[in-house]
């Protein structure tokens, strides 16, 4: 494979099997989610608690925000990337 085809940053798969994924506590992760289209500015949450793919759609849920779920429809994503947050 050629380093074109290569993604840069570690990627979600978002065409596999539905999953869900919860991040150890000693971890402190983000999302990062880049819209199909134009005019769309890249969504950022973190410190991600939890995400899955299920019945077409991508959740996540923050690690500081439990009771809730944001949840995107996968035909409106392009990518979405999963990187480890920067320590303060």
């Amino acid at each position: 494979m050629s380093k074109k085809n290569q993604p840069a940053l570690p990627t979600i798969n978002l065409k596999g099997d539905d999953f869900i994924h919860t991040v150890p506590e000693n971890l402190r992760l983000e999302v990062i989610i880049h819209w199909k289209g134009q005019g769309f500015q890249p969504e950022h949450i973190n410190p991600v608690h939890a995400f899955s793919v299920q019945d077409g759609k991508f959740k996540v849920i923050n690690r500081n925000l439990l009771d809730t779920c944001y949840t995107f429809d996968i035909k409106e994503l392009k990518n979405v990337y999963l990187l480890p947050m920067d320590e303060v």
